[in-house]
């Protein structure tokens, strides 16, 4: 049996967020989304689709159905209407598309900007001990006394 040469797969995942990030007016307790994977021949390319609740325009599963949809389309060779689709869709196929047809580098130059806290003294410590460019970010808070 030969296996065809185009195949595709929409993996879901749910991972627990213990940081407790607030989102405008709801605590985010899980990160929700898709991983999809498309093959052509020997060639894989890899994607995400992550939809964030109450700044996305569509849900995860409205996300997840727009893909499934897409993937079908591009096994049968169809043309993707970009312009269509849900941002976090069009993102996910864009990069698993981008990897598949060798369009991405095969090694980044990432800039590293740690948060900042604590005594100032201990900060640069740590900054020297880090290679490259630094770009540390601080954050403040406020406290009043009573």
């Amino acid at each position: 049996m030969v296996e065809p040469m185009k195949q595709a797969r929409l993996l879901a995942y749910t991972l627990p967020m213990d940081s407790g990030v607030i989102l405008r007016h709801t605590r985010l307790a899980q990160r929700e989304g898709f991983i999809v994977e498309l093959k052509d021949g020997e060639r894989i390319g890899r994607g995400e689709i992550a939809p964030l609740p109450e700044f996305s325009v569509e849900t995860s599963q409205e996300a997840g159905e727009q893909a499934k949809a897409v993937m079908t389309s591009w096994l049968e060779g169809e043309v993707i209407g970009w312009d269509t689709l849900y941002p976090s869709v069009a993102f996910g196929l864009s990069m698993a598309i981008a990897e598949l047809e060798g369009e991405l580098p095969l090694t980044g130059n990432f800039l590293a900007a740690p948060l900042c806290c604590g005594d100032p003294d201990e900060l640069v410590e740590r900054l020297a001990e880090l290679r490259g460019r630094k770009s540390p970010k601080s954050r403040w808070a406020c406290t009043s006394q009573s």
